[in-house]
Order: structure tokens, then C-alpha cells, then sequence
């Protein structure tokens, strides 16, 4: 299931996750703009990275917020047909959506992988099953 561009809010908090070193890694991008370009709704990401991105903006008071200029490469651009399925609204979301993918790597039906990258897919899977385990509500 793909996210709704009209479900989002300028400061929503979008989720990405993946596997770092046997660990679950996320990536947080928060909502800057949304834009209705030519009756299809655009929304408009960066890529939150304390420092960076986001941080103190004054030396002389405690003023934090988005740092500019924020270099293209913190930025993404999604629409409802391009790219939303790769966002979630949730941290346990963006995790099952990376088993689904995992899984399906892993299968390698077309046999297009190699087979060492699939081995190496099937060994994410219990990882990725074990933290929506214990995080996942019941």
C-alpha cells in the first residue's frame, strides 16, 4: 500500500528503513512543502540529519530549525504515483516494508540475482522479523 500525498501535513515525519550492519537502520525525512502542480499533489521531503540539515541557526540564541541552504542531496520530491511507496508514516511500517522487499529479493524467482545476494537477503529476514516483533503493538 503506497501513501496518500493528501494524508500528509507540512511537518509530517516520513520513515525509511534498512539493514545496517545486522542492525535496523532508519532514514527520517520530515514533510517541507506540499504543492498542487497541475491538479497532481507534490510534496516536498528533507532528509533530517541533526547538524546538516536541522540544528542552530543563531550563535547568540537558542534558534534551531532547518538549516539553509539544504544541499539536493537531503531532498526528495514524491507524488502519488512516483516514489511514495517508498515512505511510511510509522517506524514498524517502514520495517514491514522492508521485510516485504527482502522477502521478495530473497525468493529470486526470475533467478536475475546472484545467489549470493539472495543468500545474503535471507539471512535480514529473521532480523527484520524479530524488531516488528518487539516493537509492533498487539
Amino acid at each position: 500500500m503506497s501513501l496518500k500525498i493528501s494524508s500528509l501535513k507540512v511537518g509530517d515525519e516520513l520513515y525509511q528503513a534498512s539493514i545496517d550492519d545486522r542492525r535496523v537502520a532508519f532514514r527520517k525525512y520530515i514533510v517541507r512543502t506540499i504543492q498542487n502542480r497541475g491538479g497532481e499533489l507534490t510534496a516536498y521531503l528533507i532528509k533530517y540529519v541533526p547538524g546538516l540539515t536541522w540544528g542552530k541557526r543563531s550563535k547568540k540564541r537558542d534558534d534551531v530549525g532547518w538549516l539553509d541552504p539544504i544541499d539536493p542531496m537531503f531532498r526528495e520530491k514524491i507524488t502519488d504515483r512516483k516514489d511514495s511507496d517508498r515512505f511510511s508514516k510509522t517506524k514498524v511500517a517502514s520495517v514491514r516494508k522492508c521485510l516485504a522487499t527482502t522477502r521478495r529479493l530473497a525468493a529470486n524467482k526470475r533467478g536475475r540475482l546472484p545467489q549470493d545476494y539472495a543468500d545474503s537477503r535471507k539471512m535480514e529476514i529473521p532480523i527484520l522479523e524479530r524488531w516488528i516483533k518487539r516493537h509492533a503493538r498487539r
